[in-house]
């Protein structure tokens, strides 16, 4: 029987997987690993290191300390000799909330990407011999950090592509061995190399993040090579270039090419789709740029960026420009972790009920709208009471909105595109949870262009106990004052908070007589600068 669990301050298990004894290509240069501690102290994170060899035990080990949320960091291929598809497996029958990869995505090859993505018709480069005209890229179907990847990858002609086909197979039956002694396929000669259409131009990423149950592109970046790259015949990210201290990602901003980054995020969301990740929590895609004509190929879908690494930048760049930085970004993927865990809960639909009860005595529905907002203007609703949208939208001076969704407004506002010039939310946060709130959150900011305005309502314990007492206890609510101030303090670029904030309101409840006193909030896109979402 699931359990629901705490709405914050949760213990959290990080599952990584450990290089000890296993002489992986990868191990002398990784030296750093995810923490999210070192970003967010919104909850507690403690570390397990599995080993491929002992990964069962030590998991029925883990279980027993009776961590309240799973964080799966574990990586390995059937041809690593560290933690990884095994174990997520075993994981997965433990019937636990996991963020992070499942096993079946771990599986999943470049090959499958390229197959799958050309049937949803997401560009990609051709591959496979025969379907490609030379110049073309030779590298591992399966591994990742472009291992074994160099400057003799990119081959020119049929004997340079048999030289580094000969080349990468050599290298990669040590892999081989390892999955064939565990009693795991082993693809035949060649079966597990990408051939493909070298594409001459500029890399791009693009993080995506699960919202509930949407994929959502975050801020392109643009790669800055380090001279080894920059200076070379063929510009392409090899494995010396990945760990290179030189090499750099940098936000694209849009408004140096609106349509470039619209298409970058474009790409990353149906690479994403295409390569079936639901479920993955986040991850990156990799495009790029063709020099000649300008068009974007995607070139892989990477399932576990690096993020929360205390020494680095790359994805964690974009991450620090997420609406809330860290702990925002930490709390949206527990929140969707938990949501697909548990399902989603019952109590916004009792609290519809109550409303829905409610508003036929509601009698300032009418005096509330505002209508002085010029004639071009568009109104969107978000109402969780159906009951109160038809208040509303019978309005006897016409209805109040010109579009209006009904629902939990952190369901909708995961399933919106906007943008929207501003965005209103008043005396209706405090029905969020704390988690959730960091999905509201990020979702105003996302999809506003203009400004974002809200209430927080500083709900008192004995207003929450007399709603329980009056037999509605779905009422009772949060007081997110501090949330919400943490929040100010992760601000997205190009967005500033308007001066005179915290200006005190009142509402009396209709259910207790209890009042409420209620601070604004209002934010503002800066003269001059950009939001990158």
């Amino acid at each position: 029987m699931k359990s629901r669990l705490p709405t914050s301050g949760l213990r959290i298990c990080v599952l990584q997987s450990s290089y000890a004894g296993a002489n992986h290509v990868v191990e002398g240069v990784d030296q750093d690993y995810c923490d999210p501690s070192k970003f967010t102290d919104e909850h507690v994170f403690e570390h397990r290191w599995l080993h491929k060899a002992t990964a069962v035990e030590q998991i029925d080990s883990i279980l027993e300390e009776g961590f309240d949320l799973y964080l799966n960091i574990l990586w390995g291929q059937h041809e690593d000799g560290v933690a990884g598809i095994d174990a997520v497996k075993y994981l997965e029958t433990k019937n636990i909330p996991i963020i992070g990869l499942p096993s079946r995505i771990l599986e999943r090859t470049k090959l499958d990407f390229y197959r799958d993505a050309e049937q949803a018709k997401v560009n990609v480069p051709s591959t496979g011999i025969g379907r490609c005209q030379f110049p073309v890229i030779v590298k591992p179907a399966k591994c990742c950090s472009s291992m074994y990847v160099d400057e003799t990858s990119v081959c020119s002609t049929e004997a340079e592509l048999n030289q580094q086909l000969a080349t990468l197979n050599s290298k990669l039956e040590v892999g081989r061995k390892i999955a064939r002694e565990a009693g795991q396929p082993v693809p035949q000669k060649n079966d597990d190399i990408v051939i493909q259409e070298y594409i001459a131009g500029q890399d791009f990423s693009c993080v995506v993040v699960e919202i509930m149950d949407v994929p959502v592109a975050l801020t392109p970046t643009i790669y800055r090579y380090p001279p080894c790259v920059e200076n070379s015949t063929y510009r392409f990210l090899t494995f010396e270039a990945k760990f290179h201290p030189e090499l750099k990602e940098e936000l694209v901003r849009r408004s140096a090419n609106p349509k470039l980054f619209d298409e970058l995020q474009w790409l990353a969301v149906e690479s994403w789709k295409a390569n079936k990740m639901t479920g993955a929590s986040w991850g990156n895609v990799d495009m790029r740029q063709r020099s000649t004509d300008g068009k974007l190929f995607a070139i892989e879908v990477n399932p576990m960026p690096a993020v929360f690494i205390p020494n680095g930048h790359f994805e964690d760049d974009v991450i620090r420009a997420f609406p809330g930085g860290h702990p925002g970004f930490m709390n949206v993927i527990i929140e969707t972790a938990l949501q697909r865990y548990h399902g989603k809960s019952l109590v916004p639909t009792k609290i519809a009920a109550v409303y829905d009860k409610f508003a036929p005595t509601y009698e300032a529905a009418a005096e509330a709208g505002y209508r002085a907002t010029g004639g071009k203007s568009r109104m969107l609703g978000i109402d969780v009471s159906k009951g109160m949208v038809k208040l509303a939208q019978e309005d006897p001076e016409g209805p109040l909105y010109d579009d209006i969704h009904i629902g939990p407004m952190q369901d909708v506002l995961s399933h919106l595109t906007g943008p929207y010039d501003h965005i209103v939310s008043l005396s209706t946060l405090h029905f969020i949870p704390p988690l959730q709130l960091s999905v509201v959150l990020a979702r105003f900011f996302q999809l506003a262009r203009k400004s974002v305005t809200f209430t927080v309502d500083t709900l008192t314990e004995s207003y929450n106990k007399h709603l329980e007492e009056r037999g509605v206890p779905e009422m009772c609510g949060w007081d997110h004052t501090a949330k919400v101030e943490k929040f100010v303090k992760h601000l997205p670029p190009g967005w500033k908070i308007v001066e005179g904030h915290g200006l005190g309101l009142k509402w009396k409840s209709h259910h207790t007589e209890d009042v409420i006193q209620m601070l604004v909030y209002r934010f503002e896109k800066v003269d001059g600068e950009e939001a990158v979402f």
